[in-house]
């Protein structure tokens, strides 16, 4: 009997220890640049204890606001949850630069080998998937800023080195396969319904507005799309390519300050990245709001979700869970404009512009960079409250301008320098590489390119250049160029150049001034002769010689 008993303590403790592994959390690391860190304590200004490459698989073993607890390579720390997502294929269309273009396989032993993280570190995770022998066409979707590339290969993702690459000139990738990405933009802020058609017939899901999808092909007006896993068609009409434009029509406008009181009598609520609490719709938190914290409501949706600014960073929170603010002085009282004033930030220094989570300026929540295109909506006590497509908060003054280009001239002009790539770099649109400001590949600028330098502005810690490279006038970070030193080889050359023109044209006047000798000669002889010629008219008599 005491076997018996044994056993089955045996078995219910095995089932428990299965239901709890079928049971643990995972998330997967996704960042623009290609990797997160793994810190020591749930603080971005603690010990970095590794890197972790995108797309790696994570055990998620405790949370703290918006840190998670992970197990990475033997080693535990924490990560920001923000970078992350629920599957592989949202962290892999979350990672690296928007970067759609053809490329050859071109490795040194014939051919590239395929990754499940963008690194060859079996330390971090990293496992081989595919082959490709070399002239093998592929599409690049992403690329990392450590140099890595994401490709589709039979219908799942896996990373490429892209130097074992080289670029392949065909038609277009979005005109071939007519790529791109839309934010859902809906009216009043009810989603947008996904078809099995482009004839708007067999309604399968309705997508949360400020959704990022990727445009496959389009029929008319409609564009086929994937959305949780779901294919389908939606009406090109109801979405924009502009987040900041999706999260600045959601819903309608409301302007004004909120208290937070959590529907469910809990102590804090999430703020997400996006209207929606649908692990698949691709949102995460962003911040987390303790009850009786007091936020600014931009937006509203007709579900209920609000668009808030939580010390500066803009996020949604789930319906049920604000009520008006309670006005006390009337000095607080916050001026809502009629109309907000929009413009580029310009600054004289060129560092962008801090703003601040409450008109105390304790800290600033966020810099946000030139030429970025932001809202004044409101005034409370001599301060501003100034938004764009990620951030908000109050500042003193707004230094900008109507136009791009006004703000662009208001920087101030450096002396004139010439520049050289060091390696293949973007040419941006704005001084940021981050797509939340709008920013946008105008063009890839090769190794070796030369370049005048227009103006400089910092972001961050990264200072860009403004320049014009092949008609056309963007930004590329400085650390990817160098000052083009000209050889004593070029100066000799430039000077024997200069020599060889001054000398040529020396020849030319000479020549021009002997021709004009040789007239004014032939110009006199002529006149002598005439004068010979000269005096009554009549011909001299035919007197003979005397001897």
């Amino acid at each position: 009997m005491k076997k018996i008993i044994c056993c089955m303590v045996m078995l219910m403790s095995f089932l428990l220890f299965c239901g709890a592994a079928l049971a643990a959390e995972y998330v997967y690391s996704a960042s623009v640049e290609g990797e997160i860190s793994l810190y020591i304590s749930p603080d971005d200004e603690s010990h970095v204890i590794t890197k972790i490459p995108a797309c790696s698989r994570l055990k998620l073993l405790e949370t703290e606001r918006t840190w998670g607890l992970v197990e990475f390579n033997n080693k535990a720390g924490w990560i920001n949850l923000s970078f992350t997502r629920a599957n592989y294929s949202k962290a892999a269309e979350a990672t690296g630069n928007d970067f759609t273009k053809s490329v050859q396989v071109k490795a040194k032993d014939t051919k590239a080998v395929l990754y499940n993280v963008p690194s060859d570190d079996i330390r971090l995770g990293s496992s081989e998937k595919y082959s490709i022998p070399n002239s093998t066409v592929l599409k690049i979707t992403r690329q990392t800023d450590s140099g890595w590339g994401l490709v589709s290969m039979h219908g799942k993702y896996a990373w490429i080195k892209m130097n074992e690459t080289a670029a392949y000139q065909t038609q277009s990738d979005a005109d071939k396969y007519g790529i791109y990405y839309v934010y859902v933009l809906s009216d009043g802020g009810k989603g947008l319904e996904l078809w099995t058609d482009a004839k708007a017939k067999n309604l399968c899901a309705v997508i949360p507005d400020c959704i990022k999808l990727t445009v496959r092909e389009t029929k008319g007006n409609y564009a086929y799309v994937s959305y949780d896993g779901i294919n389908g068609w939606i009406n090109l009409k109801y979405t924009t390519q502009s987040l900041a434009n999706a999260q600045s029509n959601a819903g309608k406008q409301v302007n004004a300050e909120y208290t937070v009181v959590p529907a469910d009598e809990a102590d804090s609520v999430d703020v997400l990245s996006v209207p929606s609490q649908n692990p698949n719709d691709g949102g995460s938190v962003v911040a987390t709001l303790k009850k009786d914290d007091a936020v600014f409501v931009l937006r509203s949706t007709l579900t209920g979700w609000s668009l808030v600014n939580c010390n500066g960073i803009l996020g949604w929170i789930p319906p049920e869970n604000l009520t008006p603010a309670d006005i006390v002085q009337e000095d607080d009282v916050t001026q809502i404009y009629e109309k907000a004033r929009e413009g580029y930030i310009a600054t004289v220094e060129g560092k962008g512009l801090e703003i601040y989570s409450d008109i105390s300026e304790k800290a600033a929540v966020a810099t946000i960079p030139e030429t970025t295109k932001v809202k004044v909506i409101a005034e409370k006590n001599g301060y501003k409250y100034v938004y764009c497509d990620y951030a908000a908060g109050w500042t003193k003054d707004v230094p900008m301008s109507e136009s791009y280009d006004e703000a662009v001239q208001k920087y101030p002009a450096e002396k004139m320098e010439f520049y050289v790539t060091e390696r293949e770099t973007e040419l941006m649109s704005m001084p940021t590489a981050s797509e939340m400001f709008g920013s946008v590949v105008l063009s890839l600028v090769p190794e070796g390119k030369y370049f005048e330098v227009i103006r400089t502005v910092t972001t961050g810690k990264t200072k860009w250049i403004l320049a014009e490279i092949d008609s056309s006038l963007g930004w590329i970070r400085m650390n990817h160029a160098d000052k083009a030193e000209i050889s004593v080889i070029f100066v000799l050359l430039i000077v024997l150049a200069a020599a060889l023109l001054l000398a040529i044209a020396a020849l030319i006047v000479h020549i021009i001034r002997k021709r004009k000798n040789k007239k004014e000669e032939v110009d006199e002889n002529e006149k002598s002769l005439q004068n010979e010629n000269s005096g009554t008219g009549e011909e001299s008599p035919n007197v003979p010689c005397e001897r």
